[in-house]
């Protein structure tokens, strides 16, 4: 961007962006930050089923909320909240995996 500003003391910023290659919708651009609110209520009962179900994945979390609050409930909701309560790590690669030290889970039913 600095070098856009250099070019435009000497032409138009139209022209200035061309030669840049920069847009100028990019160069209006001003990101705003995406606040998304949880409610309290769904994350009590994601802790709830949580505590008694920790094997749930946001899928079926989602799908027992919704039997539970009788509302309609996102999965990308259920993940945000579990993102919030730190219960989502980024998924392993193989290399992760043969690497590891530890005895990694394996489920038995």
């Amino acid at each position: 961007m600095s070098a856009v500003r250099e070019l435009y003391e000497k032409m138009s910023l139209r022209r200035s962006l061309r030669y840049a290659g920069i847009s100028r919708r990019m160069w209006y651009h001003k990101p705003k930050a995406r606040n998304v609110g949880l409610d309290p209520a769904t994350v009590q009962v994601v802790q709830r089923i949580g505590g008694k179900r920790p094997t749930y994945g946001t899928r079926r979390m989602a799908a027992q909320v919704c039997r539970e609050t009788h509302t309609a409930t996102n999965r990308k909701k259920i993940q945000r909240i579990f993102r919030k309560l730190g219960w989502i790590e980024p998924q392993k690669t193989k290399n992760d995996i043969i690497r590891t030290n530890r005895k990694l889970f394996k489920p038995d039913a």
